[in-house]
């Protein structure tokens, strides 16, 4: 199984001349380690990546692994900022409840500062 850089570059370079090829790859992917898979679905974010983001929600969208997917789905649909990408992650996440996620995306917060009693 290709690291998470090794498989973001093959998606990516076989996604502009075969995108069934590489929704096949990604499923391959998902199927076969998904913890690994995950640190490619951490590494996509940037706004450069909208067409693996898109390629990702449309794999999601009826896989039977949907759940892993959810919580990037989230993050990446608050600041998506390509319509096609961001219609395929509305799409993906049409049936899913929200509120089960919530402490999933919530970002994580600093301790309290402590306080001391003079």
């Amino acid at each position: 199984m290709p690291d998470a850089e090794d498989l973001r570059t093959v998606i990516s370079r076989v996604i502009l001349s075969d995108p069934r090829g590489a929704r096949n790859l990604l499923e391959t992917a998902v199927d076969t380690d998904m913890d690994s898979t995950e640190g490619f679905l951490r590494n996509i974010y940037l706004p450069e990546y909208a067409r693996l983001r898109s390629l990702v929600a449309n794999v999601a969208r009826n896989h039977h692994q949907k759940a892993r997917f959810v919580p990037f789905l989230l993050e990446w649909r608050d600041a998506e900022t390509d319509e096609f990408t961001r219609r395929a992650i509305y799409a993906a996440l049409a049936d899913v409840d929200e509120r089960s996620y919530a402490k999933t995306i919530a970002e994580p917060r600093a301790p309290p500062p402590q306080t001391v009693e003079i």
